[in-house]
């Protein structure tokens, strides 16, 4: 949107006839948990998942979109991908939104929108109602490769549990992140405050790694990084992870 060399239509007329909300997360950056998260309306935390886990079956408990739906007289069904045409005059048109805002808003916005009760136990908040989100926490995997964050709504705390590094940007005036300001002086307090914020939502195997007021972390793992001449992992982490190719074998050669 708005790039001078990539076009992209489709969500260029999504953001002309609805809103552009420019601070939404994915809190919890999986395919799985966060598709958990928009069907739920709650966190990693609540709904159990925070690495990709196929096989980990989701609390009956848990309510879903599609059961308030039904139960509020709706016919639902499962059809791979979720169509939703709210009345766009409750939405806004070419609007645009800085509030903090996360995948699982999206379910009590939608039950809002079609005037269905939200259901009892739902993290998220609904887009139609008044902006109260001073903070939002973001978490990604366990083990060595965690990650979490926290983002206020000027700057964000990231903090690598394995090597027990922290990265802090004002997303304000560096909304690609390219300007580490961990380790500048002029922002002694933020780091502190965000921090403070930080271990307030921490649980589970996460609360090992701190102590006190201090961050303790996990022993930095070996890079195990594999010589990768085929590139599978040029996107990033996979899910399921990609076997490597053999360095040994030329390109194209088999």
């Amino acid at each position: 949107m708005g790039h001078p060399d990539i076009e992209t239509p489709t969500l260029d007329m999504l953001e002309r006839s609805g809103t552009l909300y420019r601070n939404c997360y994915a809190e919890t950056p999986i395919c799985i948990p966060s598709r958990r998260s928009m069907m739920t309306g709650l966190t990693a935390r609540g709904h159990a998942n925070r690495d990709f886990q196929p096989a980990l079956r989701m609390s009956v408990k848990a309510q879903t979109l599609a059961g308030a739906f039904s139960t509020a007289g709706h016919r639902t069904g499962t059809i791979g991908k979720l169509h939703v045409y709210p009345p766009r005059d409750r939405i806004g048109r070419n609007a645009t939104s800085d509030r903090l805002v996360a995948l699982h808003d999206l379910m009590p916005t939608m039950l809002d929108m079609a005037g269905v009760a939200i259901p009892e136990g739902v993290k998220g908040c609904s887009l139609l109602a008044p902006d109260t989100r001073g903070h939002l926490y973001g978490e990604n995997q366990s083990g060595a490769k965690a990650t979490r964050m926290i983002r206020d709504r000027q700057r964000k705390l990231i903090w690598y549990t394995a090597c027990k590094r922290f990265q802090l940007f004002d997303m304000m005036e560096d909304q690609r992140e390219g300007h580490d300001l961990a380790a500048d002086a002029r922002q002694a307090e933020t780091p502190d405050r965000l921090k403070a914020l930080l271990r307030g939502h921490l649980y589970g195997s996460d609360l090992g790694r701190v102590d006190g007021d201090g961050f303790v972390g996990l022993h930095e793992p070996a890079d195990t990084t594999p010589d990768n001449r085929g590139l599978s992992r040029q996107r990033g982490l996979h899910y399921p992870q990609v076997p490597a190719s053999d360095p040994a074998v030329a390109m194209a050669s088999a």
